[in-house]
């Protein structure tokens, strides 16, 4: 894949070059300092016209977002009010995922179906492209040293994991699974897989086979180990100073592992997809959206809003136990620790949504970007 990325590492700076007119800031943005909910107000906004926000990443401090808009990528400054957009030409395909670094000066990005990964800058240098067919998750350190991808190919034919580090590259293909979701730690050392089997669907039956559930992998690619799920595992998230793993499966059940072994430490029916950090995982019970201690305690259970299920890019979790999620109806809705909403918006398309590390800043994409502060 080496030379493969060092080709399109090229063709990637020559299309950014060709578009340097779409470097200046958007004019299209305001700034509006008005009251919201509990002191909650519009800090930021910017309309796209058409173009649908696939996803947004807001950085550690809250004072840069990177969105995602059809073939274009935009870097927004809180604190300047600017944005700086660069467009990708020579695909006529959106980018469907994106993940600011710690501090927003960069990004990792992925196309539809994997025609293009890369990372990129907000002075528009390419650190590296490369082409991963059938893409489907990705996942990086804060520092973006560490990416790993995930492929799900149609037709029951097996996935693949790809491992891209700044001296080279690994991958490890899946005997009798598909990738459907990936975690890296936060020490690039350990990458953990929710892995998906197949379905063969005749007009009477549906037999599934492969194997559901998480893998463990080191850094090189070596399987450390494996933990079989009752459904395809959907969403995984490595906290590694907790010694944990955990897992989300198709059918709701949160699993809980050891890190250094795949022993498990608690189950429950709290969603299949979830955000969690050191302190809390965000998820549902009985429906609503729900937040749980690591340790599977219900620490919250919202009694009107019902949780969406449309993926990891539609909830976000803070340290401070802040958090922010999609709930049905195209509503986004912000919480406090405790569980009493402090903000909530309804809009006419899915939002994907992003919250800083003290919870105090969030982003929210739909055909605009907003993003809100407290």
């Amino acid at each position: 894949m080496r030379q493969t990325s060092q080709f399109l590492i090229f063709i990637l700076l020559l299309v950014l070059g060709l578009s340097s007119c779409n470097q200046s800031p958007d004019k299209n943005i305001s700034a509006v300092q008005g009251q919201g909910q509990r002191g909650v107000r519009l800090v930021f906004e910017k309309d796209n016209a058409d173009k649908f926000v696939s996803a947004v990443s807001i950085s550690r401090d809250g004072q840069k977002v990177i969105a995602a808009m059809d073939n274009k990528l935009s870097f927004i400054s809180i604190h300047t009010g600017k944005a700086l957009s660069t467009s990708i030409n020579n695909l006529n395909l959106p980018i469907s995922d994106v993940i600011s670094s710690a501090i927003g000066d960069k990004a990792v990005f992925r196309f539809m179906g994997g025609k293009i990964l890369g990372i990129i800058d907000d002075k528009k240098n390419s650190t590296w492209a490369t082409e991963i067919k059938d893409a489907y998750s990705m996942d990086s350190t804060e520092d973006l040293a560490t990416v790993a991808v995930v492929t799900r190919p149609p037709d029951d034919k097996p996935g693949l994991l790809a491992i891209e580090i700044l001296d080279g590259e690994k991958g490890i293909k899946f005997n009798n699974s598909v990738g459907i979701d990936v975690s890296v730690s936060e020490s690039g050392k350990y990458i953990a897989v929710a892995k998906g089997g197949f379905d063969k669907i005749t007009q009477t039956t549906v037999e599934h086979s492969g194997f559901d559930g998480v893998s463990l992998y080191n850094q090189k690619g070596k399987l450390l180990w494996e933990f079989k799920t009752t459904k395809p595992a959907i969403c995984v998230k490595i906290l590694e100073k907790k010694d944990l793993v955990i897992v989300g499966d198709d059918g709701g059940t949160m699993t809980t592992l050891k890190l250094k072994n795949g022993s498990k430490v608690w189950a429950g029916e709290y969603g299949g997809y979830f955000a969690a950090n050191d302190d809390y995982i965000i998820g549902r019970k009985e429906g609503y959206v729900a937040m749980f201690s690591i340790n599977g305690d219900l620490l919250w259970k919202s009694d009107k809003y019902v949780a969406s299920y449309c993926g990891k890019r539609c909830l976000s979790i803070s340290k401070s136990g802040f958090s922010i999620v999609e709930a049905m109806n195209y509503e986004a809705v912000a919480f406090d620790k405790n569980g009493t909403p402090i903000w909530a918006k309804e809009y006419n398309i899915r939002p994907v949504v992003s919250m800083s590390e003290d919870g105090k800043m969030w982003a929210v994409g739909t055909k605009k970007v907003e993003v809100f502060g407290q």
